[in-house]
């Protein structure tokens, strides 16, 4: 039988892009009840509410190696692009091929 503390959140994610809000269970790179899972930055994570398997979880988000903000997983499992926001105006390339603002 599982320990109630085990349940409880501790905290809140907030993604600093879309405000989505999740409580989470765990911060770092190696969730609880997870044999050979090893993430590769360190992430906000919550257990799975759609199923009773305890090794099951979900990735709400991390913080962003560029700007430092917390950002969650998109739609599609991957970080929402901050850069497109930080980098202004964009790098495009002229007709000759060199870059240019």
């Amino acid at each position: 039988m599982t320990c109630e503390a085990e349940h409880r959140p501790l905290g809140v994610f907030e993604c600093q892009l879309c405000a989505l809000a999740a409580p989470y269970s765990y911060v770092g790179q190696k969730p609880p009840d997870t044999q050979s899972v090893i993430l590769l930055e360190e992430s906000y994570v919550m257990k799975d509410p759609f199923t009773p398997d305890k090794d099951r979880f979900l990735i709400l988000g991390s913080r962003c190696s560029v700007c430092g903000r917390l950002v969650c997983v998109g739609p599609v499992g991957k970080p929402h692009d901050c850069l497109a926001s930080t980098l202004t105006p964009p790098i495009t390339r002229s007709r000759a091929g060199t870059p240019h603002a």
